[in-house]
């Protein structure tokens, strides 16, 4: 092989492993690339809208990861779609290329395809939770299903 055809050949390659690298996609589906991942622009996180006094304090004691429609759902038996409504004040960061729920205080409480284990409890529907209507739209629209409302989060094993 010529060494001009073999440089040819080889920019080629390294452009196509950019490319897988960077998440290009064709736009094509309704939801984020699944490449989109450390990316929170893509994932819907939701809040509540105001600090809770009260909270329900079932455990959680799993993984959760994110769908093909970007929600941040709890890993559970069966068909159950849960989708996590996070403590006011919480939000969703890229740290080391990964995404991290973080807290107030600035400690990430896990890693979105990790474990995590906190309290909280199960809401039926959109319409039952503290969250912002722009944010109840969203959830209705793109993570139909329970809701898990996020408690305690500073639990020890």
């Amino acid at each position: 092989m010529h060494r001009s055809m073999f440089r040819a050949a080889t920019d080629a390659a390294l452009l196509s492993l950019a490319l897988l690298a960077t998440g290009c996609n064709s736009g094509a589906g309704d939801g984020p690339s699944l490449n989109a991942v450390d990316d929170p622009s893509h994932t819907v996180f939701l809040t509540q809208a105001r600090p809770q006094d009260v909270v329900m304090e079932a455990l959680f004691e799993g993984r959760v990861y994110r769908d093909e429609k970007g929600c941040l759902r709890l890993e559970m038996q069966g068909n159950e779609r849960h989708t996590a409504v996070w403590p006011y004040g919480f939000t969703l960061e890229t740290r080391g290329g990964e995404l991290h729920v973080v807290d107030p205080r600035r400690r990430s409480i896990g890693r979105v395809g990790g474990s995590f284990r906190f309290g909280g409890g199960e809401v039926p529907g959109a319409e039952s939770l503290d969250v912002t209507e722009e944010k109840r739209e969203l959830a209705r629209s793109r993570c139909p299903g329970r809701y898990w409302v996020v408690g305690a989060t500073d639990l020890r094993s």
